[in-house]
């Protein structure tokens, strides 16, 4: 059993096209990316994945709500017998994108980098909080189990009590820390700002 406990994740990023350019990025995504996989080429694969004994499709980018296959690739991944996870920055949650998701994801994470000025500020966008937070009412109602993910780096440890708090506040089921790497945006961006020893204690 690895880290993940019993879950053995395919990890899929369908289109690097995003509406944000994040200062933690892994992988450089933004508004100005255009390419996306084959939905045809993404279903082997996750055919191919269900075979060798894998059992969670996990889905980031990019922005997956760009992805104009989304659903059917999310469709595709239950049929073949396997539990959906869909990351989001959650700004483009619409009614629309609600109605593509529902039914087809086990667990919708949303991305929240702490209080809201620090999360506008590495989201690179004024309105990235109040528009994720003005969302959530309607992923509430649609009844997805949601939660929020957390960038955990050397400025920001003492937000996280504060993320915590608006978690529960906003009804989450989850509250997943990840800590920041220096890849991609961060490298470049956020150099030195990987959580030493300490913060990860």
């Amino acid at each position: 059993m690895g880290p993940t406990g019993s879950a053995r994740i395919v990890q899929i990023h369908p289109t690097r096209k995003c509406n944000l350019s994040c200062l933690h990025c892994y992988s450089q995504s933004s508004p100005r990316e255009r390419g996306a996989l084959d939905i045809k080429l993404l279903c082997e694969a996750v055919t191919v994945a269900a075979i060798e004994g894998y059992n969670t499709v996990s889905l980031s980018g990019g922005e997956p709500l760009l992805y104009a296959p989304l659903r059917e690739l999310l469709q595709h991944a239950r049929a073949c017998g396997m539990r959906t996870t869909v990351t989001t920055n959650g700004m483009l949650l619409t009614p629309r994108n609600i109605e593509r998701l529902r039914d087809v994801v086990d667990v919708l994470a949303i991305s929240v980098d702490g209080v809201p000025a620090s999360h506008n500020r590495i989201r690179g966008n004024a309105l990235a909080f109040d528009t994720m937070q003005a969302r959530l009412a309607d992923v509430r109602t649609a009844g997805f189990n949601f939660g929020f993910i957390f960038t955990l780096a050397q400025h920001n440890l003492d937000e996280l009590d504060w993320v915590k708090e608006f978690a529960i506040q906003q009804g989450a089921r989850l509250l997943q820390v990840h800590p920041l790497e220096e890849v991609g945006n961060a490298a470049q961006r956020l150099a030195g700002k990987t959580p030493d020893a300490f913060h990860l204690l």
